[in-house]
């Protein structure tokens, strides 16, 4: 989920997922404040990008089925 830290949901947020050897997996810009993909067991980093203001985050994908994971941005 893509969010202003005063709640409001953003979207075009470019979103970069590269998994362990650092292979890009996905490259695209978000349509709405949601992102899914479906990615096999492993670890990923993903990158959120919103007016040059990058987060990025390291997520394991295990036995779950889902994995969810927030971007919370400094109100513009």
């Amino acid at each position: 989920m893509f969010v202003l830290q005063s709640g409001n949901h953003v979207s075009d947020v470019l979103v970069s997922i590269t998994d362990a050897t650092g292979k890009t997996l996905v490259e695209t810009t978000s349509e709405g404040p949601f992102f899914l993909a479906h990615l096999p067991r492993g670890k990923y980093q993903i990158a959120a990008t919103l007016s040059g203001n990058t987060i990025k985050r390291q997520i394991v994908i295990g036995s779950a089925p889902l994995g969810t994971t927030h971007f919370r941005w400094a109100t513009e």
